[in-house]
């Protein structure tokens, strides 16, 4: 199984489901998305995705530009 976490700040990850998934060898990609990375185009490799928190709000795209982009992704 892949998923696909979409994370938004380093203090906000999986947590324990990380490392539960992680037990059953799920095979985790994890985008840092306010360290510039960029949410692959094929999303349909991916068998479910993670959006993690944050200190944003989903409307707060003109300091956190790539909530546009993630927000049509999802």
């Amino acid at each position: 199984m892949k998923i696909i976490v979409l994370q938004h700040i380093a203090c906000e990850t999986p947590g324990y489901i990380k490392d539960l998934m992680l037990k059953d060898n799920v095979d985790l990609t994890t985008i840092q998305l306010d360290q510039g990375e960029v949410i692959p185009k094929d999303l349909k490799i991916y068998d479910g995705m993670f959006c993690m928190g944050g200190p944003m709000d989903t409307c707060m795209e003109e300091e956190y530009h790539w909530l546009i982009e993630e927000k049509k992704r999802i």
